[in-house]
């Protein structure tokens, strides 16, 4: 467990390959006086995997206003939440899964999540699961990191990515899977945007705006844009996309280029 207590916030980095935390880490930046977040970057490398748990109402699991960056040469999982802007990396030659599949995640900024082997310069089979409260906007950090590789989503395996709101990608952000399984639950329908001409599925693609209780479609536009020919487990060649008509209909574009 790592804290900073600074107004305006004060940074954590733990980026030593060597570290082994074995368990849990809970990493929050925080005010002087402990009781909201702040905008310290907190980065966090590790040679095994490791679990994000909360220890209080104020330390989520990894909490802060700014970025965090989580690299495990393992599988990186959650029983706590995540408020950040998020970069995270499992680096495994056999694949390592990042599994932040808590709901009461709340990153408001942008994702990008892969999976590489332990060199990191290929994709790994590490499947991908993000669940978050909040739209997504799926981001190319490898500006930042240095790995070219860090488009947005990379993964050989499957991805799978739930927000509260719309699910988009940033300009030159790219989406690669071996299967892509996407759903936005809101009431009234969000929007799923996956449009940018670097995304490359490979396997199959399921796409669902839903209700917020997950239980009925909803009115979200539905847009995904590939690289590699369209696949569903129901419809060869194909993609699959639900979403219910609104007062506005929605549109379930789908693009092979």
């Amino acid at each position: 467990m790592a804290r900073t207590l600074l107004d305006g916030g004060a940074g954590i980095t733990l980026d030593q390959t060597g570290n082994t935390v074995s368990g849990n880490v809970t990493l929050t930046s925080l005010n002087t006086a402990g009781d909201t977040l702040q905008g310290g970057a907190i980065t966090f490398f590790n040679s095994t995997g490791f679990n994000i748990a909360s220890a209080s109402i104020v330390e989520p699991g990894i909490g802060t206003t700014g970025p965090a960056t989580l690299q495990a040469g393992g599988p990186i999982t959650e029983t706590g939440s995540i408020v950040a802007d998020l970069v995270v990396r499992t680096m495994n030659d056999s694949g390592a899964a990042i599994t932040l599949d808590n709901p009461a995640n709340a990153i408001t900024g942008t994702v990008t999540l892969t999976a590489l082997n332990a060199a990191g310069n290929a994709l790994a089979a590490g499947n991908i699961t993000l669940f978050n409260s909040l739209p997504i906007t799926i981001a190319d950090a490898s500006g930042s990191t240095g790995n070219p590789r860090e488009t947005g989503i990379g993964t050989t395996a499957t991805a799978t990515l739930q927000a509260g709101g719309t699910i988009a990608e940033a300009s030159g952000a790219a989406v690669a899977a071996g299967n892509l399984v996407v759903r936005t639950q809101l009431t009234n329908g969000a929007d799923i945007k996956l449009d940018q001409s670097g995304n490359a599925v490979t396997g199959t693609v399921t796409l669902t705006a839903l209700s917020t209780n997950g239980d009925a479609l909803d009115a979200g536009s539905i847009t995904f844009t590939n690289s590699a020919r369209l696949r569903s487990p129901g419809w060869p060649m194909a993609g699959r996309a639900g979403s219910r008509p609104g007062s506005a209909r929605p549109t379930v574009p789908l693009a092979y280029r």
